[in-house]
């Protein structure tokens, strides 16, 4: 009886041996299983963190500059005769207008905004000058407006204030400001208000309808004054 028990036991041991697989092969098969799935699961999860990167980021938007319509002053002795009008210029922005950024207003917000992707190339009150002496020059008057910078004596001042040059939400764009014109023997003082609407949207067709009211009141000016 004692005999058989062991000879059993010894069998059970011999079913068990944990070499069996081994010389298999079964061991090697569950390695090559392994690493592909690894590398199946990393596969997959890069190819989600492409999609979701690429599935959820915007487009750079591209920073654009605008300038106002306006060309540098020609020497003044080839277009001024000797019985012309000196006339200096001399405009006046506040700064938050005067920025880089183009402004526009929201009336339902109460706010100015700032872009920082649309931005003036230059200040604003300097093409606001240069396009107002534009277009003085061209209009064949009694004054010659010169660059503050040349060593020239005026006999003629102009100087504006503006008070507002923006567009609106809505697609309003509104210019507001004083003036006042001194030639020596008088002093004249003026105000002027002007709004109009964009024709079509965006950055551009806003800038070119703040162009349009500058020049609008440009010969406002002229035709008034000089």
């Amino acid at each position: 009886m004692m005999q058989r028990t062991n000879n059993q036991q010894s069998i059970r041991k011999s079913d068990y041996t944990p070499f069996k697989g081994y010389h298999s092969g079964f061991p090697f098969k569950e390695t090559e299983r392994i690493i592909f799935m690894k590398q199946f699961i990393t596969m997959l999860l890069c190819t989600s963190i492409f999609f979701v990167i690429n599935g959820c980021s915007s487009p750079i938007e591209k920073t654009k500059y605008y300038k106002l319509e306006g060309v540098a002053l020609n020497n003044i002795s080839n277009i001024c005769s000797t019985n012309c009008k000196k006339l200096l210029i001399q405009i006046f922005v506040p700064d938050y207008i005067n920025s880089n950024g183009i402004i526009y207003y929201s009336e339902s917000q109460g706010q100015l905004t700032m872009t920082s992707k649309n931005l003036w190339i230059e200040e604003l009150s300097t093409q606001l000058k240069n396009s107002l002496e534009n277009k003085i020059n061209n209009s064949n008057g009694k004054y010659y407006a010169f660059d503050s910078r040349m060593n020239v004596k005026n006999d003629a001042l102009l100087q504006i204030f503006i008070q507002k040059f923006n567009g609106e939400k809505d697609g309003k764009i509104v210019l507001s400001g004083t003036y006042i014109f001194n030639n020596s023997d008088t002093i004249h003082q003026g105000a002027f208000d002007l709004s109009d609407k964009q024709t079509n949207d965006g950055f551009e067709a806003l800038v070119a309808k703040m162009n349009e009211l500058w020049i609008k009141e440009c010969d406002n000016l002229i035709k008034e004054l000089l």
